[in-house]
């Protein structure tokens, strides 16, 4: 088995729980794997200046499927960029308003990052964590950005509802995926981390052998069936563990880390 490219989702996978890694073995790896010609790539519903964030030594230089694979990016250059069409921003904010109103909502947008401008601190201090570039706004107002994803909490006992109504209402124009947390990520139909794996064999000329990809969550599952060797994190959920070739141990016992020492 010849492995060219790692692909790692971040949180619950890469990340222990603490949202945190040893870079120092990282970094070790890291060099191992540029002797070998083998690509690092990060996949996550996170924005791609907070990822950027987590490899403070290696910066721009990552393929980065950033936003579910709606911002997709090399070297800091726009390989694919798909945001949701301006039609339906204010459907789902209405619908979101009127039929579940007990969301909180971010904006991951090109030029940056936007929640309303009446928030509780504790949630605006949540934002603060996993996102750069924010803008309180008038949500009422039209949005003054092109949007790649709308980002959405619930009470946990509301989202697998929450999930089956949007996808209800919307799901023929547009995709939910659920992604950890109590949240649900809204992105274009044309969007999605499989896309990104896609992206990854054109721009490298790859084949589905030579990746390797590591999740544990549902928008995880479509980056699996893209290739052949898929790994699910021991602290997946079980329909992710059932996608993949093989459970791995959980992101607290860096398990991905060991297994790419493997691959070397």
């Amino acid at each position: 088995m010849t492995i060219k490219a790692v692909v790692v989702d971040m949180d619950g996978t890469f990340l222990n729980d603490e949202k945190t890694y040893d870079r120092e073995r990282f970094l070790a790896i890291k060099q191992e794997m540029e002797k070998q010609q083998m690509h690092f790539v990060v996949a996550s519903g996170n924005q791609y200046w907070r990822l950027v964030d987590y490899f403070p030594d290696l910066g721009e230089q990552l393929f980065y499927i950033a936003d579910n694979g709606a911002d997709i990016r090399y070297h800091s250059e726009q390989v694919r960029a798909k945001t949701i069409a301006k039609e339906f921003h204010r459907p789902l904010l209405n619908y979101l308003k009127d039929e579940l109103p007990d969301h909180r909502l971010v904006l991951s947008g090109k030029k940056g990052v936007y929640i309303h401008h009446q928030l509780p601190q504790d949630f605006v201090a949540h934002v603060k964590f996993f996102y750069r570039h924010i803008t309180q706004i008038d949500l009422q107002q039209p949005i003054p950005d092109d949007i790649f994803k709308f980002a959405l909490n619930f009470p946990a006992e509301q989202l697998a509802n929450a999930n089956q109504q949007l996808h209800d209402v919307f799901g023929e124009e547009l995709t939910v995926v659920t992604s950890g947390h109590q949240a649900l990520d809204i992105i274009s139909n044309s969007a999605g981390k499989e896309v990104g794996i896609r992206e990854l064999q054109k721009k490298f000329q790859l084949n589905k052998d030579e990746i390797a990809v590591f999740g544990d969550n549902m928008n995880d599952v479509g980056m699996f069936r893209e290739v052949t060797h898929s790994y699910a994190m021991g602290n997946a959920l079980l329909p992710v563990k059932e996608a993949a070739s093989q459970v791995i141990g959980s992101n607290n016992e860096q398990a991905v880390l060991d297994k790419i020492e493997e691959f070397l």
